[in-house]
């Protein structure tokens, strides 16, 4: 039931995404998305999942930003014998570059950074069955960032 839960929580996370920011330096990002899996796992396929992100960041120069945080990932597999879930947990860090188009309401991001995940092989009770221990990693990003309230007082 564990899993039913973060899934309604990520799909309402999913179509938002929550970003505050604090005399325009500091900003916090929460945000939901999907997770599609570019490879198996050994013999087992792995399903589409969701997932969550939870990032800090430190603007040091006009467009230039430094960022990190913690995300969570959940996909199924196709074993029907005992369902299982992968989850991958782990850290995320690096620059962001974000800039204004026209008036500026509307500005594009690119990302360039790592991560430090781990995945964890867990069946339909919750109990842990493999853990792959941390590895670093590399993450590429690029978006758009749609300011919709403004500034908050």
């Amino acid at each position: 039931m564990k899993t039913k839960q973060l899934f309604l929580f990520s799909i309402a996370v999913l179509f938002f995404t929550f970003s505050m920011q604090a005399q325009n330096r500091f900003s916090f990002e929460l945000r939901g998305h999907a997770s599609f899996p570019t490879e198996d796992l050994g013999n087992t396929a792995l399903q589409n999942g969701f997932g969550f992100e939870g990032m800090f960041d430190y603007r040091f120069l006009p467009h230039l930003s430094v960022y990190a945080g913690w995300g969570w990932n959940q996909m199924s597999t196709d074993v029907t014998v005992n369902e299982l879930d992968v989850e991958e947990t782990g850290y995320l860090f690096g620059l962001q570059f974000n800039h204004p188009i026209g008036d500026g309401w509307v500005s594009y991001y690119v990302r360039a950074g790592g991560t430090y995940n781990h995945l964890e092989i867990e069946d339909s009770s919750g109990d842990i069955l493999d853990d792959s221990g941390h590895g670093l990693g590399y993450r590429l990003g690029l978006g758009l960032d749609i300011t919709v309230l403004g500034t908050l007082h």
